[in-house]
């Protein structure tokens, strides 16, 4: 944590030597040093704006000129080390990059915080009284949600100017990340008195009161904000959130479709879109945004299986076979991977032998037997196998009754696996649970006991393996009018269902500490909707934490990061696990 103290200990500013501070300065003594700092804000910005170079970094970084920025900044402190503003610049340009590509591995996005603070903590020992290097600290702080540094920095650039519009904003972020809604809103509102135009500001009271539910003064602040800052995809996209919450859509696709015309590899609204195109039958059009996403997020598994299961239902299944293939090379014997193999060379070997064309048969026993290799228990591609090896007039029709009886009839086990799949999935052992239930999926093949599967997955808040089991219905039974109806009204059931668990999550979310009890009542509802909602399990774990109800918090914290293992904070919630199991 920073220490005052320590900070004007190491003070040397552009003014000459200020008086020492002692690490163990009383009380008064910091308080002259911070009416020291307080005296020379005014002046700091003075010598600053005399610097051209400085001026021109400054320019480059708010044109995400990130190399040429650090150039000018570098030659800067080769002449004059001790540049409190040349070492500020330098950690904006570190803390940029953080945010520069959606590739960037934890470790790169780590080291990059980790130099923005260290350049914002030079800046501030050799001028304590830079408001804008504080702020800008506290704000790397809070990214990595270390919140009571990120508290103390804001608090001192508060401190230094109470009337500083980003300031007031500042402290309000600190207030909503501790979910004190009323709290933040007001100092919004004290930003905004002393800054009319600063937007973001009016982003995050937009923020605040969406989660208060509050959705007409949300949009009236997101629009302001979207007035001043029009080239803002997170701004676009959190008014498409709020139409959405409110029930206009057309109103939140328009939005979204701004963000990603603002910044195309804006992730959360592609997503936004793929849901909403793929909910109305717009499988083109889900298409695209989905292989946009599955392309900036390539070791998202659940988003390539996603893309591979559209694929197929549009009539695509060399893009399917693509992105299966795709995540083999990525995790080298994944049976679901296999499985969705399996079935592309099952259905091709079954087209090319109802073709009735001489010349396919050698290729429909070929893709069965590559079929087999991938998943040897493919009841369908053996029956095709068996018609093929028998003469028109001499076929093992035994066999082929044996093999068509076992399509139509679930296994005995079947039960078994929905029965263990139920146990882990209320347990939240989401792995283990998805495991049961993906053999349970592929053990059936008859119409009538997929559909009651998909029924018994839905009622568990397994959506995911829900949509996969009713595109797969859709792939064995398409020919069957029924089937198709089932497998449509099943999709839709599933992504309603996903609707409702992100609405409730929100809702949620929006509680403050003394309504626990209701937070964890509503992020429940919302997991018994969609066990595949990350964010109501990490809510969870840290109210059951908070609660001291240690063992559900750890359970809950695992079904997180099962659920988002490449979230930049993994390791440190990885960190609070070990911590807890210790209690």
């Amino acid at each position: 944590m920073i220490s005052l103290a320590c900070l004007f200990t190491q003070s040397v500013g552009f003014a000459g030597e200020p008086k020492v501070i002692k690490a163990t300065a009383s009380i008064s003594e910091l308080d002259d040093a911070l009416k020291n700092a307080t005296a020379r804000t005014k002046q700091h910005k003075l010598y600053v704006s005399r610097q051209p170079a400085i001026r021109r970094a400054d320019a480059l970084v708010d044109a995400y000129k990130l190399g040429g920025a650090e150039s000018i900044y570098r030659q800067i402190l080769a002449k004059d080390p001790k540049n409190p503003g040349a070492h500020h610049g330098l950690g904006k340009v570190y803390y940029y990059r953080t945010t520069a590509s959606n590739q960037l591995i934890r470790e790169q996005r780590d080291s990059y915080y980790e130099r923005s603070t260290q350049e914002h903590l030079t800046a501030l020992r050799y001028e304590p009284g830079y408001v804008d290097a504080w702020l800008d600290l506290g704000t790397v702080y809070l990214e990595q949600q270390r919140t009571a540094e990120a508290l103390e920095a804001f608090a001192m650039a508060y401190t230094l100017a109470p009337k500083n519009s980003e300031a007031n904003e500042a402290i309000g972020r600190i207030l909503f990340e501790r979910r004190e809604l009323n709290a933040a809103i007001s100092y919004y509102q004290k930003a905004i008195t002393y800054d009319s135009k600063n937007a973001s500001a009016h982003f995050y009271l937009g923020k605040a009161y969406t989660d208060r539910r509050e959705f007409n003064p949300a949009i009236d602040a997101l629009q302001t904000s979207l007035h001043l800052y029009p080239n803002s995809a997170p701004v676009a996209f959190e008014l498409g959130r709020v139409y959405s919450l409110q029930g206009n859509r057309a109103a939140a696709v328009t939005h979204f479709q701004k963000a990603i015309d603002i910044k195309p590899e804006y992730i959360p609204a592609r997503q936004q879109l793929a849901d909403y195109h793929e909910q109305r039958g717009n499988l083109a059009q889900a298409l695209e945004h989905l292989k946009i996403l599955a392309d900036l997020q390539p070791g998202q598994f659940e988003l390539q299986y996603r893309l591979a299961d559209l694929a197929i239902r549009n009539h695509q299944p060399e893009l399917a076979k693509a992105r299966f293939e795709k995540i083999l090379a990525l995790s080298p014997g994944s049976p679901r991977a296999l499985a969705g193999l399996s079935t592309l060379s099952a259905q091709k070997a079954k087209e090319y032998r109802q073709s009735g064309d001489i010349m396919d048969m050698a290729s429909a026993y070929a893709e069965a037997e590559q079929s087999l290799e991938y998943y040897p228990d493919n009841l369908s591609a053996k029956l095709t196998q068996v018609k093929l090896e028998g003469s028109p007039d001499h076929l093992n029709t035994s066999t082929e009754n044996e093999l068509q009886a076992t399509l139509q009839t679930p296994p005995a086990g079947l039960n078994q696996l929905i029965k263990q799949g139920e146990v882990l999935a209320a347990r939240f052992d989401l792995a283990g649970a998805q495991q049961a239930f993906h053999r349970a999926i592929y053990s059936v093949n008859g119409l009538e006991d997929m559909v009651n599967l998909g029924e018994v997955l839905l009622n568990l808040g397994q959506t995911d393996l829900a949509n996969q089991l009713f595109q797969r219905l859709h792939l064995l039974h398409g020919n069957s009018p029924a089937a198709r109806h089932a497998a449509r009204f099943g999709i839709s059931k599933v992504y309603e269902q996903k609707q409702t668990a992100l609405s409730l999550t929100v809702q949620a979310q929006g509680f403050g500490k003394k309504q626990d009890h209701q937070a964890v009542k509503t992020a429940l509802e919302a997991l018994k909707k969609d066990q595949q909602q990350a964010d109501a399990h990490l809510l969870l774990g840290k109210l059951y934490e908070r609660q001291k109800k240690y063992t559900k918090a750890i359970r809950h914290y695992h079904a997180y990061l099962a659920l988002a293992p490449h979230d930049p904070n993994a390791e440190k919630i990885r960190k609070r696990i070990t911590k807890l199991a210790r209690y």
